[in-house]
């Protein structure tokens, strides 16, 4: 006697347990695949830049500026930026 599978009782009453039972499972395959899809629960960095853009007006020049952007990390893993003046 080989193994045998267990096939579902798919009378009238067997039918509908059945039908529902593989539509819980799908929605629950279909949810958790939205999760990863949206990336829910995966950390990452997220780059604020309050100001953006800066605007040093007429300059003569030669004139040396300097100005310093303010960079916040407002994501949920660490960042590393690599910046070079110049």
């Amino acid at each position: 006697m080989g193994s045998q599978r267990h096939r579902p009782d798919l009378t009238a009453g067997g039918w509908h347990a059945y039908n529902g039972a593989m539509r819980s499972v799908l929605a629950s395959i279909l949810l958790a695949f939205a999760a990863v899809a949206r990336g829910e629960d995966a950390p990452a960095p997220r780059l604020e830049v309050p100001e953006a853009v800066y605007d040093a007006g007429k300059v003569q020049r030669g004139t040396p500026l300097r100005h310093a952007f303010v960079l916040k990390n407002v994501g949920t893993a660490e960042m590393s930026v690599d910046a070079k003046p110049g």
